[in-house]
């Protein structure tokens, strides 16, 4: 048995952390973290309307007519922002 750990060991060592956050999920039992969720970028209304060159009310709209929603923060009932991803729908990139 002590063989086996000293080779864990050794092993974790050299794990880059990428590879130890995978196994400490697997170990738990822990479902992975939606890539999609992780990566995605979320900006302020402004700053996207901004982005646009339109008026907050009318990316607001644009939003409400595509069907996309908004982000919402757990909890809260207030829209923070958008994904850049609905963004570049909404441009129609």
């Amino acid at each position: 048995m002590m063989l086996n750990l000293e080779a864990v060991a050794a092993a974790w060592t050299g794990a880059s952390p990428e590879r130890k956050a995978a196994a400490l999920r697997a170990l738990r039992g822990d479902t992975p973290p939606d890539a999609s969720e992780a990566t995605a970028r979320v900006l302020r209304w402004k700053v996207a309307a901004d982005r646009m060159g339109i008026t907050t009310k009318r990316l607001r709209d644009a939003f409400r007519t595509a069907g996309l929603e908004p982000v919402v923060l757990p909890g809260s009932k207030r829209a923070i922002g958008v994904r850049l991803a609905d963004l570049a729908t909404i441009a129609g990139e």
